[in-house]
């Protein structure tokens, strides 16, 4: 969130020429506005910039009128603070009572409760809507936002939400554990919303809560969410049936739309029943688009862990353009119970992308859809220009027909599903080495496997059955090797010469090789393990090295065959894919990269030689962190809050003076790319060198966006230090940067 620039206004009064004024926004209502800062005192009458009150007690006793404001002093800390709103607004032009901010520097930020009572209230019973809140922000609350009613026909009428962040709220406890919250709330939510209609809200971030919000109501709008560590529950979107008629949902109850968003790390304090990223029940007309998911889990080892959580008697709700990935259960579960008889109808997914879901577990785990123990003719979804990437995958072939499609899987027949281009599957070749499998490539010579590596000798060579027009190649490499496609035999296709600072891209014509060009990639080093990917669409090549996209070139010559990789000396893979679809979001990267996590004891792994330690982070001490935490799918999460930021093991006690140095799997979210490895000897002095890692932005830290820096290897060579000899006793990790997020997958020494 940008906070607004300062801005300097001058008047004149007589020949007298006023001091700066703080910002105020232009738009706000036509009524009385009042002013709060921690400057001020609540013995002020509240009603201009040099004379605001203390604290939200003074709002707490008016009543506001429509068109009224209420201003907060950007940059000021407002312990504790309850603002519980009166009186109504309008949602006429002008007539909006305004919660807001005024002044330079930083949203207001609410903080630190120590009651149960929600950071901001709508709960006064003459509230009836007019409201906006904007540019404020709470931290460390046990509730956000709240505007509750307890029946339909109190209904909040218009709400409005926009450029906040909601942070911190959570009990810290896991859900059986959960207390009763006001207005029976089970858990600490970011905002919570029961019969409100006219809703819109804009540019909210929700950091670490035990759920997001939880909606009940229609005619609402979530645009540009960026929502993380939801604990428990992610979003909740229910309606209500007219209880004597089922095929009917109250007309309130609908029009509901949540886009360009993002959802991240939801479940991992779980529910048995429940958890999921998005939920929706009783809805009508809800559209849900453009919007990614990912890691969703369930650590009590029940059900649901699901991106979409389709519950009953949804009529015309659409899922489109949605990213779901790395979720422990499905991408869609859909839950139409008996009682409802059927009612749901008119549901749509479509252009969505499901990748490496149902991670875990049984048939409640697949990978694109579930229909759960109920009976089937309940559930009545189309689905329309899908693709699902799962070694899970539960719909077991392509349909291009607009016709109803039947289809057997596990035995149950006559899903009432209407399908149209559903790609099932879409990853023709997949070979993690750790779980290595000759036989999904036709060939494979002079070649053996060495724990999770294919190592290729002079000449070895790996090629695969498939062979297509428009496919993705991934691999993850080291050495000298050559990347073959759209090969029609070994006299014709594509040679991709993988070398130290560049890539010959070659062809060869008749058993001729012609140089198409040379390919500068400086910093490409063949001596360490690089992830090269090549996509081929109707005739153009793009090549990507760590998903950096590094040429595009147009060659016609070649237009369909095989992909295989070859070895001109010594060579090693790690993962080798091949997508018959090349517009993967997920860009095929393997962040499961190793077995360990930063913590626990060393271990000595007897097969490839190597130390790695793999129990939780509570072995390691951070130190100028925000936070420092233990992630689902193996990583330790730390927010940096000042110079010096580190992390630190200093129980190591092992033997090194066979080793050579030190790998490292992270992921830097900051804005300097420097990282000093560090050990020490004696437990007092340390020694150590710098690397350099790829960096950004901290609000640009999401993984899978494109062409960002995501969990990459560093190997530290430190047999060149006289210290790094014997037993050493400690290890740490020391941060260059004051601020951003770090990742930390796995610290490895190794021979």
């Amino acid at each position: 969130m940008i906070p607004l620039p300062p801005i300097t206004r001058v008047s004149k009064v007589g020949n007298v020429r006023n001091a700066e004024l703080p910002f105020i926004p232009v738009d706000l209502g036509k009524g009385t506005t009042y002013y709060v800062s921690t400057s001020g005192s609540d013995f002020n009458d509240g009603t201009s910039p040099q004379t605001p009150w203390k604290t939200v007690d003074p709002v707490n006793r008016i009543t506001l009128k429509p068109g009224d404001n209420v201003l907060f002093r950007r940059g000021d800390v407002f312990v504790g603070a309850h603002l519980a709103l009166r009186g109504n607004g309008c949602t006429e032009e002008a007539s909006w009572i305004t919660i807001d901010a005024y002044g330079d520097g930083a949203n207001p930020l609410f903080k630190d409760a120590s009651t149960l009572q929600p950071a901001i209230s709508l709960q006064s019973p003459e509230i009836t809507g007019g409201y906006r809140i904007r540019h404020i922000d709470i931290d460390t609350y046990l509730l956000g936002i709240a505007a509750v009613r307890v029946e339909p026909e109190q209904m909040i009428d218009g709400l409005k939400i926009s450029d906040c962040t909601i942070r911190n709220i959570t009990t810290n406890r896991y859900f059986d554990s959960q207390p009763q919250l006001p207005c029976g709330a089970p858990l600490a939510f970011g905002m919570w919303l029961r019969y409100v209609q006219n809703l819109d809200v804009c540019n909210l971030t929700i950091d670490n809560t035990d759920s997001p919000f939880q909606f009940c109501g229609g005619l609402a709008c979530f645009d540009n969410m960026d929502i993380q560590n939801s604990h428990i529950q992610g979003i909740m979107i229910y309606g209500c049936l007219n209880l004597n008629k089922y095929d009917e949902i109250m007309a309130t109850d609908g029009n509901v739309v949540i886009q360009n968003s993002c959802i991240r790390y939801t479940g991992d304090r779980a529910t048995k029943f429940g958890s999921t990223a998005i939920l929706t029940e009783n809805i009508r007309n809800c559209i849900i688009r453009n919007v990614e998911v990912g890691y969703v889990v369930n650590t009590l080892g029940g059900f649901d862990a699901c991106a979409l959580d389709w519950e009953q008697s949804n009529i015309n709700c659409t899922f489109e353009q949605v990213y779901a990935h790395d979720n422990q259960g499905p991408f869609v579960l859909a839950m139409e119970h008996p009682e409802s008889l059927g009612n749901s109808r008119g549901n749509v997914i479509r252009n969505c992308v499901s990748v490496n879901n149902g991670r875990f577990g049984g048939a409640e785990s697949n990978s694109f859809i579930n229909y759960s123990s109920y009976n089937e003719e309940y559930q009545k979804i189309r689905i329309e220009n899908c693709v699902d990437i799962s070694e899970k995958s539960t719909i077991p072939y392509a349909v291009t027909s607009k016709e109803e499609a039947t289809f057997r899987d596990e035995g149950r027949e006559n899903f009432p599903l209407i399908v149209e281009n559903l790609i099932s599957g879409g990853m023709d070749i997949c070979a993690h080495f750790n779980s290595y499998n000759r036989e999904v490539f036709e060939t494979v010579f002079n070649a053996h496997q060495y724990g999770n590596q294919l190592v290729l000798h002079k000449d070895g060579r790996v090629r695969t059955a498939f062979s297509a027009s428009d496919y993705a190649i991934s691999t993850y490499m080291k050495g000298n090797v050559q990347l073959r496609f759209l090969s029609v035999n070994a006299e014709n296709n594509y040679e991709w010469n993988i070398q130290t600072d560049a890539i010959l891209a070659q062809k060869r014509v008749c058993g001729e090789l012609i140089l198409l060009k040379t390919i500068p990639v400086p910093g490409l080093d063949t001596s360490e393990w690089t992830r090269v990917r090549v996509e081929t669409e109707q005739g153009t090549i793009r090549t990507y090295i760590e998903e950096i996209l590094v040429d595009e070139l147009a060659d016609h010559t070649f237009m369909q065959g095989a992909v295989e990789l070859c070895s001109l000396a010594t060579g090693m893979v790690r993962e080798f894919f091949v997508y018959r679809y090349i517009d993967s979001q997920r860009h095929v990267v393997d962040y499961e990269v190793e077995e360990a996590v930063p913590g626990g004891e060393f271990i000595m792994d007897s097969q490839n030689g190597e130390y790695g330690f793999f129990s939780p982070e509570i072995c390691w001490i951070p130190t100028n962190m925000y936070y420092w935490e233990y992630r689902p799918f193996r990583a330790g999460w730390g927010r940096i809050g000042d110079y010096g930021a580190m992390i630190t093991r200093k129980d190591v006690q092992v033997d090194v003076t066979f080793s050579t140095g030190i790998q490292v799997v992270m992921m830097n979210a900051t804005q300097n790319g420097t990282v000093f490895l560090e050990f020490s000897p004696d437990g007092v002095n340390w020694y150590g060198k710098p690397f350099d890692t790829p960096c950004m932005d901290d609000s640009m830290h999401w993984v899978f966006r494109n062409n960002r820096p995501a969990f990459n290897r560093y190997r530290i060579e430190l047999k060149d230090l006289p210290q790094w000899t014997g037993s050493i006793h400690g290890l740490r990790l020391r941060f260059a940067a004051g601020c951003g997020t770090v990742a930390i997958k796995s610290v490895t020494i190794y021979r």
